[in-house]
């Protein structure tokens, strides 16, 4: 009888160190990001929906007088569904667009992206025809961010701070610790703004914050909240400086539930855009 006791003692107490006598028990950021790792090394695949705001303002001295006459914000609302595996991913976008004070519609676009070979195949607007397109403007980040927090590098974790609620863990970061983190998600070049060569990215201030949930320990949410950035670009011909703040959500879901077809480039496809 005594040693059936110790042997369910023993039991209880190594089920102190593990949350729900199998998940590792979280206290901090380091213990979130270690047990977040561990989980989302197991992702085969998920669904992502977001949305994004971003109000770009243009500064230059060359447009000095168009600007001036004009308003010279470029408002943009974007969303995004994925489906992505683990080397392909499926991307829509639709983008409401206004341009020196003139709306443009909406733009959409559909992409498959080949991440293992850092391809991209893509059509917009109502047009049948792929064609071959710039894998760094469409990929998203997407690899990175179901990598989850191994994304994140350790400096900037240290920057974190950690909060434990009632059904999932959050870690806010100073946006401007992980400049590069944006700049990877390239949100610019998913629209059609008429600025090229965006470059020299830098970011101000606002936050990032991760939720992850305690059950699976994967990320539910990704939010950019007043993110401001800015860079270079050309304009017209012109050289600009950006300035656009960001308020972005990228939700995630269906992790290992997505059928391979959700997420496979056909064919047809990968023919048409040779």
């Amino acid at each position: 009888m005594k040693k059936r006791v110790l042997i369910i003692t023993m039991m209880l107490a190594m089920c102190l160190l593990f949350t729900a006598c199998g998940q590792p028990k979280v206290v901090g950021v380091k213990s979130l990001a270690a047990a977040n790792i561990a989980a989302q090394s197991k992702v085969k695949s998920y669904h992502m929906d977001a949305s994004a705001d971003m109000d770009i303002n243009l500064d230059s001295d060359t447009l000095q007088s168009l600007l001036q006459s004009m308003n010279p914000r470029l408002p943009v609302k974007m969303t995004l569904a994925a489906d992505s595996g683990t080397d392909t991913a499926h991307i829509t976008t639709e983008a409401a667009i206004s341009v020196l004070g003139q709306s443009v519609g909406l733009q959409t676009a559909e992409v498959y992206l080949d991440m293992e070979n850092q391809a991209a195949y893509a059509k917009a607007g109502d047009s049948t025809e792929w064609t071959t397109a710039d894998y760094q403007d469409h990929q998203m980040s997407l690899k990175e961010m179901t990598g989850g927090l191994a994304a994140i590098g350790k400096t900037v974790l240290e920057n974190a701070t950690f909060e434990e609620g009632e059904d999932s863990y959050s870690l806010t970061l100073p946006a401007e610790k992980a400049g590069d983190l944006i700049a990877d998600m390239h949100l610019l070049d998913s629209v059609d703004l008429g600025i090229a060569d965006v470059r020299e990215i830098t970011v101000e201030s606002g936050q990032i914050i991760y939720t992850v949930d305690k059950e699976s320990l994967l990320v539910r949410s990704i939010e950019l909240k007043d993110v401001d950035v800015r860079g270079k670009g050309v304009y017209q011909d012109a050289s600009v400086a950006l300035k656009f703040p960001i308020n972005a959500v990228f939700s995630f879901s269906r992790y290992n539930e997505l059928e391979e077809a959700e997420y496979a480039i056909p064919e047809e496809v990968k023919a048409a855009g040779k």
